[in-house]
């Protein structure tokens, strides 16, 4: 690094040990290719006493990250650590940053990501279709016999089922919240948005009936974060037998691990997912969070390959004391893949949400598990993106020009089947 950049470091130290917010910009400085990902494993590894020395002992050995790492600070709502380090710039004859003007720069650069994916093409399903995929196979894993703990071998957890998370529909102890962002002042509209509202409004009544989400629409990063806050306090305040589980539907313009308000803020998804932890809401604890997400991750549109013709392969009961992560039992289902555009139709709403209020309506998903569920959301997808995705291509293209796909995903912590519709 430059002599400059690494008395700047120095000289700021004191404050961003006292202020900075470490694991709110691991994520971006990944992203911007400033760490590695294993430099943000080692950081996260510490005491969160320590994560800002981790985060500078790794600096100090980088080249040509000031710039980067301070418009990072400035995307995560950490101004007030610029201002304290614009202080110091001139004494090492750099130019301090415009923090407003730098705002409205990365909000304009935002709207410039996110209003490519409006798509103005179609997707229709005739009622009745049915979707069957080929036999998933898992390889067999094999393990020396020193690497597997003696608990697991000799305990016979090996060989137990799988328990059912304690969740029953017909008692109507879930709790579900939607977040849906159609209006943006620094971007475009996400036209046919309205449609998921609708759509999931469908779902809502024959998934969980008896039950009323709470909706919430148009909502700035700040007033989105209340409203997540608000949600998980009426949690908290419920009795913890009154709530077995809960469903968040968030929708809006995203950018990797962010999502937007209405106002071009962003939010980091570990920030949400902390409103949900057992220390901020131990009435969750051991009790399923599932989280679905449709929202663009990134600036790149997921272009189709063109491969010849191939077959594709397609109750808890709570011990006496437990150490529990604060990601135990969350489940984050995404629209697309890391870095790409989720696609949206103008007309009828959101790929992601059709498909899915496809798969959870069909006789199929009766007594399945939501992680079988989900597979099967990618499974359709694959067949909608291959018979459906043939008129959809970034605006502007040639004639030759490439098809776009779409490829959603998910990450579950959960320990146990999480039963949504009952047979």
């Amino acid at each position: 690094m430059s002599d400059a950049e690494h008395q700047i470091l120095n000289l700021a130290a004191k404050k961003l040990k006292q202020c900075l917010d470490v694991d709110g910009i691991l994520m971006s400085l990944v992203s911007a290719e400033v760490i590695s990902h294993e430099d943000s494993m080692r950081i996260r590894a510490a005491p969160s006493f320590d994560r800002c020395t981790a985060l500078l002992d790794v600096l100090y050995r980088k080249e040509n990250f000031l710039n980067v790492f301070l418009y990072t600070l400035i995307e995560s709502n950490q101004s007030h650590i610029v201002e304290h380090i614009n202080e110091f710039l001139p004494t090492v004859h750099l130019p301090p940053i415009d923090i407003q003007a730098t705002k409205t720069a990365r909000l304009h650069e935002s709207a410039a990501r996110v209003n490519a994916a409006n798509t103005p093409s179609f997707l229709r399903f005739k009622k009745g279709d049915e979707f069957h995929d080929a036999e998933l196979k898992i390889h067999d894993v094999e393990f020396a016999p020193d690497e597997v703990d003696n608990l697991v071998v000799h305990g016979g957890l090996l060989g137990k089922d799988i328990g059912t998370y304690d969740y029953n529909r017909d008692q109507r102890k879930a709790k579900i919240l939607m977040i849906n962002n159609i209006k943006f002042d620094y971007a475009e509209d996400r036209l046919g948005a309205d449609k998921d509202k609708e759509s999931l409004g469908i779902l809502c009544e024959k998934v969980f009936p008896g039950i009323q989400p709470m909706y919430h629409e148009n909502k700035k990063a700040h007033e989105m974060e209340q409203v997540l806050k608000k949600f998980a306090d009426s949690v908290n305040e419920s009795k913890a037998a009154d709530v077995q589980a809960i469903f968040i539907f968030i929708m809006t313009h995203g950018h990797n691990a962010d999502i937007l308000g209405t106002d071009g803020e962003s939010i980091p998804l570990l920030d949400v997912f902390k409103f949900f932890g057992p220390d901020a809401c131990p009435n969750l604890s051991g009790k399923p969070k599932v989280f679905f997400i449709q929202a663009c991750r990134g600036d790149d549109f997921d272009i189709a390959a063109i491969v010849p013709d191939q077959h594709d392969g397609i109750g808890s009961s709570k011990a006496k004391q437990e150490k529990i992560s604060q990601l135990d039992d969350f489940l984050v289902a995404f629209s697309s893949g890391w870095g790409t555009y989720s696609l949206r139709n103008v007309q009828d709403g959101s790929y992601f949400i059709q498909v899915l209020k496809l798969v959870l309506e069909h006789a199929w998903s009766k007594g399945k598990g939501i992680e079988q569920v989900l597979k099967k959301v990618q499974i359709v997808m694959r067949h909608v993106r291959q018979n459906r995705f043939t008129n959809i291509a970034p605006r502007g293209s040639s004639p030759n020009r490439q098809e776009l796909a779409q490829s959603p995903g998910y990450y579950s912590h959960l320990s146990m089947e999480l039963i949504l519709v009952p047979k």
